[in-house]
């Protein structure tokens, strides 16, 4: 149950190093976020994070079904290397459009 919260921490991790590496900030009032597409994305992903933390709470701690937590930290991985490689695309196709 306590690694669940490891993707979270992760994207702010992942969102730093990508900053120091790219040169890009994410964060901000001028950041690129990848479009209508982009902030979708990360409002489904943020949603599905959400209902894994519920659903990890409910089926491991309430109802005391010990391998839960660990099906759903190992579902939020793939989630998060699926979207972060989505949203990775949806960033650098606003940067090329962007560019002059």
């Amino acid at each position: 149950m306590f690694l669940i919260p490891v993707p979270v921490l992760g994207i702010i991790v992942l969102g730093r190093i990508y900053r120091r590496l790219s040169g890009i900030d994410l964060y901000g009032d001028e950041a690129l976020d990848g479009g209508q597409s982009g902030r979708s994305l990360l409002a489904i992903y943020v949603s599905g994070i959400t209902i894994c933390f519920a659903a990890g709470f409910l089926l491991g701690n309430q109802l005391g079904i010990a391998w839960t937590p660990w099906v759903i930290a190992a579902i939020l991985v793939v989630g998060t290397v699926v979207v972060g490689r989505r949203y990775d695309g949806l960033l650098r196709t606003q940067l090329r459009s962007a560019a002059p």
